[in-house]
């Protein structure tokens, strides 16, 4: 069963980086938005160079957040939940100061709002579990595309560190009662 997890992984990130590149090499997107696509480089050594980078950065910040998930999920499903919410609060957070909320589809009112706030929500899911470079975008994530990245980062590093104390403090509590009981026992005989 976990060859499956991580074909699933593999899948994502070969998936998220031929969509990328397909849609940044692509010469009517290059010629209809410049400022957006062209980002993949058109000559010599530098196209495969950036590819492999591409892939790296692709493969490896979706390992993080797995491996980062599973990590926080030991500890508990609870704390899982309260940084997923966290953080997809954080985002929302930032499009409402930035006034960046509304999604830019022409809708109104309540319907508008909602509609807004399910598309940023789905925007951001999908972004998490792909690491679609397309959303890097100003109307989708903007800024925050790379926020995202580098707090997916952090958390795994977080998490490694969060298990080793708590294992660490429940190793010495575990320690202390032993002596505590030993202390007892001595006691008790005299």
């Amino acid at each position: 069963m976990s060859n499956l997890k991580y074909m699933n992984c593999i899948f994502r990130f070969a998936l998220t980086l031929h969509h990328s590149y397909d849609y940044d090499t692509d010469p009517v997107k290059r010629k209809e938005t410049p400022d957006f696509y062209g980002y993949i480089p058109d000559e010599g050594i530098a196209r495969p160079l950036l590819l492999v980078c591409m892939t790296l950065n692709s493969a490896l910040l979706l390992l993080a957040r797995a491996f980062s998930a599973a990590m926080l999920m030991l500890v508990s499903k609870r704390y899982l939940a309260i940084y997923l919410a966290g953080d997809m609060a954080l985002y929302l957070l930032q499009k409402v100061v930035r006034g960046d909320f509304h999604y830019w589809t022409p809708v109104d009112g309540v319907f508008g709002l909602f509609l807004s706030l399910t598309l940023r929500v789905a925007v951001k899911t999908v972004t998490d579990v792909t690491g679609l470079i397309q959303f890097r975008h100003p109307l989708d994530l903007g800024g925050y595309w790379t926020v995202n990245m580098f707090l997916a980062l952090l958390a795994s590093f977080v998490r490694i560190l969060w298990r080793r104390w708590s294992s660490l403090r429940l190793t010495r509590t575990r320690q202390l009662l032993r002596l505590r009981s030993e202390w007892r026992g001595h006691w008790s005989g005299l």
